[in-house]
């Protein structure tokens, strides 16, 4: 069985039991929540959106069946395709997300019909993609702009407290130029290597692209490290464009265009 059974203040309890063995986890409340449970010859994950009305939450409960759990009050089961963000299927483990935060990063587009910040955006995208991740999976965010630092020392599980506490880390504080260089290579450096970079950037950067482009290879050092790069620019035939699809093309990620229609 999966039960909600408290949700008080800020903080929310949950108990899972399977099979006589009983876990018990107190997180944050946020809008969606990730739990795990274990049982029989391998683990699942289920995911389900809370109601909240006046900080009270309306419970919900489901049978856990092997790998798969029936919908109630909004339960999704575990084996269905999640949605995809502007960063696309996440893949490999760890994995980093560098994230741009410089001025033009206030710049308002329309996407899907919804005008916001190109900030705003990329935090909701951000947010979906880490909390897609499983809590035994690692990651890490870098965010930049004239300068650059990581939310986290190194990699760490994308257990719910440490989800929360890197989106707490990446609210606002847009402005400045864009030091690519710099935020590279505090992916790059890790002191746990990332098995794959994920960078997203809505402008030029401060440095000659081929010198951005050099020092990627020789901070690599061999490893094969994929950046998938994500622009997040209304116009695909620039040079942000040329230089983002460079930089996937030279180091086997992906280049992706996220299709905004500027205001």
């Amino acid at each position: 069985m999966l039960k909600i059974l408290s949700c008080a203040n800020e903080t929310l309890s949950t108990h899972t039991m399977q099979d006589g063995n009983h876990k018990e986890e107190v997180v944050h409340l946020p809008d969606k929540f990730r739990v795990d449970v274990s049982g029989g010859n391998k683990p699942a994950e289920i995911s389900w959106t809370f109601v909240v009305v006046n900080r009270v939450l309306i419970s919900g409960w489901a049978p856990y069946l092997g790998l798969s759990c029936e919908r109630q009050d909004g339960i999704i089961k575990v084996d269905e395709e999640k949605p995809t963000t502007i960063f696309g299927p996440v893949q490999g483990d760890p994995v980093v997300f560098v994230i741009d935060k410089s001025g033009s990063m206030d710049t308002v587009d329309t996407f899907k019909g919804v005008s916001s910040s190109r900030d705003s955006l990329c935090y909701e995208e951000l947010a979906h993609s880490l909390g897609g991740l499983s809590s035994s999976s690692r990651f890490n965010v870098v965010k930049y702009a004239a300068g650059a630092s990581k939310v986290f020392p190194d990699v760490e599980l994308a257990t719910l407290n440490n989800v929360d506490g890197a989106l707490q880390k990446m609210k606002g504080g847009v402005g400045g130029t864009t030091n690519t260089l710099g935020a590279l290579t505090e992916a790059f450096n890790m002191p746990t290597a990332p098995e794959r970079i994920y960078f997203l950037s809505d402008g030029i950067p401060n440095q000659s692209t081929q010198t951005i482009l050099n020092e990627v290879a020789n901070l690599d050092q061999g490893r094969g490290i994929p950046v998938n790069t994500i622009l997040l620019h209304p116009d695909h035939s620039g040079a942000e464009a040329k230089f983002m699809e460079s930089l996937a093309k030279q180091t086997g990620g992906v280049f992706k265009a996220v299709n905004l229609n500027s205001r």
